[in-house]
């Protein structure tokens, strides 16, 4: 059975260059651009494996992520983090990894 990627990320290009690639290599892929959309596609079991951009709009990936894992199974499935923040501003919100277990 095909393993299925949700792939959180608001540039389109971006997400449908990951889309394109991962389809290539056999998974099925969901697409979600914002927290909202990926709540609503997020369900373990179904959903094999997340790949996050923490930069979105409205709010940021390290609250999806805290809140990916609130869901019962959700702390389960592993978290991809893609994104365009520099070592300076990840370093900053080091506390906050380390408390989702990333």
């Amino acid at each position: 059975m095909k393993k299925t990627i949700l792939i959180v990320e608001d540039d389109r290009l971006l997400a449908d260059v990951y889309k394109k690639a991962l389809i290539e290599e056999g998974y099925r892929v969901r697409l979600a651009e914002d927290y909202d959309q990926a709540m609503k596609q997020f369900k373990p079991g179904i959903i094999n494996l997340v790949v996050l951009d923490i930069i979105l709009r409205k709010k940021n990936g390290f609250e999806l992520m805290r809140d990916l894992r609130k869901i019962p199974g959700g702390e389960k499935v592993p978290l991809v983090i893609i994104t365009g923040m520099g070592t300076q501003e990840l370093d900053m919100d080091r506390d906050l990894m380390v408390s989702l277990n990333i």
